[in-house]
C-alpha cells in the first residue's frame, strides 16, 4: 500500500486516502439522519465520509459559506494538510469536489459525487446546489464513500477479549473516558513468538477500526517496553507492514504516543535505537515521545487527551445566540 506508506514517511494525509479498494455503500447507509432540512446550511456544519469495507469515518467541518475542511486529524497536522470539500474549485467550475489545498487553491483533485447516483437528502436537484454538497455516494481517489450530514450508527460494543489482553510477550488494557480512548501496553521479558504476534496484531486491528468507526473518538497510547526483548528482523518488517496497512485508522484517531524505555544498558540502548529507526522510517502524524518513566509518559499524554476532550465538547456545544 504505497499511498498509505506516505502517511508515515511524509505525514501527508493525501497518501492515506489513495490505496483502498471498496464496494459502493448501500444507498441508505449514510443518509439515515439526513431527511428534509428546513435550513440546509445549518444542517450541514459537520459532514461525514464513511468508507464502506471498514466503515471508518472521515469528518469535515464547515470552514466557509460553501466549504468544509477535513478536521479529524491531530492538531499538529491541520496546518500541514488541507483537504477541502468545496463548490467550484480550480478546474471544476459548477461542481462539488474534494481537493487537496495544502499548497493552495491549485491542488490535486481528489474526487466528487459518484456519477449518476449522488442524491440530495430531499431529492435530486436539476443542478448542483452551491450551498451544500450532495449527500450520498461519492468517489475519492476512485474509492466509494457515502457522504452524510449525520453521524453513522456506532459499532457494537468492543469485546472484552480486545479490551484486555495477556499474551506471553505483552499485556494491554484499553479504556475510554468520554471521547478519549487510551491503550496501555506493558511488555513482558519473554521471546516474541510469531503466532502470538499475529494474534496481538489481529486484536489491535479490531481495536483501531472500532475507534475509527466512531467519529468523535481519538486514541492515545502508552507503551512500556522496559522489559521487552528485541524482535527479529522478520517481526520488525511485519510490524511496519501492519502500521502501513492501517495508516488511515491511525491518522484519524491517533493523538499521542508515549514510549517508556530505559536507555541504559545494552538492551535498553538497542531498544532506543530500534524505536528511533522505526520513527525515521514511519514518522507518526501525531505527537510522540520516548521517556524513561511511566509518570513522564502520563504527563506527556495528559494535555493531549485534555485537548481532544475540549475539542469534542466545543463540537457538540450549541452556538451562542
Amino acid at each position: 500500500r504505497s499511498a498509505v506508506r506516505g502517511v508515515f514517511r511524509r505525514s501527508r494525509l493525501g497518501a492515506a486516502l489513495g490505496d483502498f479498494a471498496r464496494a459502493v455503500l448501500r444507498a441508505g447507509a449514510g443518509s439515515g439522519g439526513g431527511g428534509a432540512c428546513l435550513d440546509p446550511p445549518a444542517c450541514m456544519d459537520t459532514l461525514y465520509f464513511v468508507e464502506e469495507r471498514d466503515r471508518i469515518v472521515w469528518v469535515y467541518n464547515r470552514c466557509g459559506d460553501a466549504s468544509w475542511e477535513l478536521s479529524r486529524v491531530a492538531p499538529c497536522q491541520r496546518a500541514k494538510n488541507r483537504f477541502v470539500l468545496c463548490y467550484g474549485p480550480q478546474g471544476r467550475p459548477g461542481a462539488w469536489a474534494v481537493q487537496d489545498q495544502t499548497s493552495g487553491p491549485h491542488g490535486d483533485f481528489i474526487g466528487g459525487p459518484a456519477a449518476g447516483v449522488a442524491e440530495y437528502a430531499d431529492g435530486p436537484p436539476a443542478a448542483p446546489d452551491p450551498r451544500r454538497p450532495p449527500l450520498g455516494p461519492w468517489r475519492l481517489w476512485g474509492i466509494p464513500y457515502m457522504l452524510t450530514n449525520s453521524p453513522p450508527s456506532p459499532p457494537l460494543v468492543l469485546d472484552s477479549a480486545v479490551r484486555f489482553i495477556q499474551a506471553p510477550f505483552v499485556s494491554w488494557r484499553y479504556s475510554e473516558q468520554g471521547n478519549v480512548a487510551r491503550l496501555e501496553l506493558t511488555s513482558e521479558p519473554r521471546p516474541i513468538g510469531d503466532e502470538h504476534l499475529e494474534e496481538v496484531l489481529d486484536k489491535f486491528r479490531s481495536l483501531l477500526r472500532h475507534v475509527a468507526q466512531r467519529p468523535a473518538m481519538v486514541l492515545v497510547i502508552r507503551s512500556d517496553v522496559r522489559k521487552a526483548m528485541l524482535p527479529s528482523v522478520r517481526q520488525i518488517r511485519r510490524f511496519l507492514g501492519f502500521m502501513q496497512d492501517h495508516g488511515p485508522e491511525l491518522v484519524l484517531t491517533g493523538r499521542g504516543n508515549a514510549i517508556v524505555v530505559q536507555p541504559s544498558g545494552f538492551l535498553g540502548a538497542a531498544l532506543v535505537q530500534l524505536i528511533r529507526m522505526v520513527q525515521r522510517m514511519l514518522p507518526a502524524p501525531w505527537p510522540e515521545t520516548i521517556v524513561p518513566t511511566v509518570e513522564e509518559a502520563d504527563a506527556f499524554l495528559a494535555p493531549l487527551a485534555a485537548e481532544a476532550a475540549l475539542a469534542a465538547l466545543a463540537a457538540t456545544a450549541e452556538p451562542a445566540p
